[in-house]
This record gives structure tokens, C-alpha cells and sequence, in this order.
């Protein structure tokens, strides 16, 4: 009989301390880039011995890719917010609506601007926007 490992949600515990540590990343990211940004920067930041920070992301670009994975659950939270159908009259309404949706994520996430639109070069980073891209394309069709 084969069973099939299913991935178990953290502990409280460490589900608060993953996200202290993205929340440290995110801070950091907005005020420094990437370049700011080590394991022993997100330790110092979040308050927690750097050995944390690797027993849930073993490298920057972990990190990096976690909080790309959360600026898009943003976009998605965006595409799959109610649309007032009394506001359209043609497609480029809504195309528009969409575009202000994104722009104020944006806008309002220093830290998703520096992941997304920075010219940073790690590939994890563009490899996961991709796929993330892939999957809001779906989801706006």
C-alpha cells in the first residue's frame, strides 16, 4: 500500500515565526532591495536566531520566491474581488478596472515592486513570477 505524503500546516508557533521572518524580508526588501537583504538581516530584523530563518527558508531566494508567492495572492484577492457590472460598458472598462487594481497593489507594496519590477536578476525569483504570471492569466480568463 503507497501512501502519499500530504503537506501538514505548521504549528502555530512556527507559523508565527514564518511570518515574522517574511514580514522582516518584506520590510527590508521595500527599505533596501535586494541587496539589503541576507538570512542575517531577516534574523536581526525579526528578532530570531539566524538558524530560524534557515530551518524555514534555506537561502534568500526561498525567501525571495515566498514573499513573490504572497504579491500575487494579492493579485489573485484582486482578480476574484466582486466587479460592479453597472460600471462596464465595454471591455477596456474592464481591462482598466483590472489595471487599477494591480497598479494600487503596487503602489501600496514597496516590497512587491522591488520583487516584480526591480531588475534584480535572480532566476528563482523571475521563474516563480512567471508561473505565478501563467496562473493570474488563467484566472482572469
Amino acid at each position: 500500500m503507497t501512501r502519499t505524503a500530504t503537506p501538514r500546516k505548521p504549528r502555530a508557533s512556527s507559523q508565527a515565526r514564518i511570518e515574522a521572518i517574511l514580514a522582516a524580508a518584506r520590510e527590508l526588501l521595500a527599505e533596501q532591495g535586494v541587496t539589503g537583504l541576507s538570512v542575517y538581516s531577516v534574523a536581526e530584523r525579526a528578532q530570531i536566531p539566524p538558524s530560524s530563518v534557515y530551518h524555514f527558508f534555506a537561502s534568500v531566494p526561498a525567501l525571495l520566491e515566498a514573499l513573490t508567492a504572497d504579491v500575487h495572492r494579492a493579485f489573485r484577492e484582486a482578480l476574484r474581488a466582486p466587479i460592479d457590472p453597472a460600471t462596464l460598458v465595454t471591455w477596456h472598462d474592464l481591462s482598466r478596472l483590472i489595471e487599477q487594481r494591480m497598479l494600487d497593489i503596487y503602489n501600496g507594496d514597496a516590497a512587491a515592486r522591488q520583487l516584480i519590477l526591480a531588475q534584480h536578476g535572480l532566476s528563482e525569483v523571475v521563474q516563480a513570477d512567471r508561473q505565478h504570471d501563467m496562473e493570474l492569466g488563467e484566472l482572469m480568463h
